[in-house]
């Protein structure tokens, strides 16, 4: 799906607000979405089919590369699309929270061992991209994440009131564990962001099994998701039971191109504790490179709202079909 030219239709940005913010009856904004990209279909089945998803808690495709589903009170929209399109297609201080596990190359020898996943190369009739998150992006993330967002506060007092201190949304991005190769990258990336306005906080650590054949003594023993904020956190975490490090299953998928899952799967927990540490009921999260994206099932599920866009549309599909029940029926 290419997004459409500003000007011409509704863009994501209004489509993600009005999906996750409001309880529209029927949701005007994927409506109105649908019908101007797609004129030929019938304005009863848009609606039938948005009634259906708010109705009984199920997820529709409402057009090619967009799906929709409203899980008791939180709602999820998926989006197939590059994540620096979708970036700049959202409202200034909209999303509460920004996680993600981006596909870059962080100084690895793409061309040598170290990885199944060849750089900008077919693979059984799929193409890897692995781009390096860059200004534009770390701009766009800071831009869209919310300054005003609230935090919690170990005052007893305070709470009772509802008065929670106010500070930037969390941005946790997934880099591996720093060493000679990657420091280099990982830095760059701390630099990048604190120069687009972010505050680095620091970073949570992701202990990985064994893969075995002699890896574990090098790099891949683990992984760390760097914290940063949009502005000075004036607050702590909604969950002080979240881990400093994190214990995490390694996922090990073949790398076919009849695979059932994602080539570089993580294990759910890693999302999910942390999401938890820094939202809260109620808030709206984004992942723009969102791949198999099993962790949102779980978070959609506590009421967080999910965004989440992929360019491979294979992957927002397989969200809705295996863990949201998308049959495969599209509008006619």
């Amino acid at each position: 799906m290419s997004f459409p030219a500003e000007g011409n239709v509704r863009t994501v940005s209004e489509l993600a607000v009005e999906a996750c913010r409001l309880e529209p009856e029927p949701l005007r904004a994927i409506y109105d979405f649908v019908q101007a990209v797609r004129p030929d279909v019938p304005e009863h089945s848009i609606r039938a089919r948005i009634y259906e998803a708010m109705k009984n808690d199920k997820i529709v495709r409402v057009m090619e590369g967009v799906y929709f589903a409203k899980v008791g009170q939180a709602q999820l929209l998926l989006v197939q699309g590059d994540a620096w399109d979708v970036l700049r297609k959202l409202d200034e201080n909209s999303i509460d929270a920004l996680i993600t596990d981006p596909p870059g190359k962080f100084g690895r020898n793409w061309a040598g061992m170290g990885t199944t996943r060849p750089h900008a190369t077919e693979v059984h009739g799929r193409t890897y991209k692995q781009p390096e998150l860059d200004e534009e992006f770390v701009k766009q993330a800071f831009r869209v994440l919310r300054k005003d967002r609230a935090w919690n506060t170990l005052s007893k007092e305070k709470r009772a009131r509802g008065e929670f201190p106010k500070g930037g949304a969390a941005c946790l991005i997934r880099v591996p564990i720093e060493n000679r190769t990657t420091r280099s990258h990982i830095q760059e990336l701390i630099r990048l962001a604190e120069s687009a306005g972010f505050v680095f906080y620091g970073e949570f650590v992701v202990a990985l099994d064994m893969i075995g054949m002699g890896y574990d003594s090098g790099r891949d023993k683990g992984a760390a998701w760097l914290l940063f904020h949009a502005g000075n956190r004036n607050g702590v975490l909604w969950d002080l039971s979240v881990p400093n490090v994190i214990q995490a299953k390694r996922i090990r998928n073949p790398c076919r191109g009849d695979a059932k899952e994602h080539e570089a799967e993580k294990d759910p927990v890693e999302f999910t504790e942390l999401l938890k540490a820094v939202t809260r009921r109620g808030d709206v999260v984004l992942d723009p490179f969102i791949g198999r994206g099993r962790w949102t099932k779980q978070m959609v599920s506590e009421g967080r709202h999910v965004i989440g866009a992929d360019m491979d549309g294979t992957w927002p599909e397989r969200i809705a079909s295996e863990d949201y029940g998308y049959a495969g029926e599209t509008p006619n």
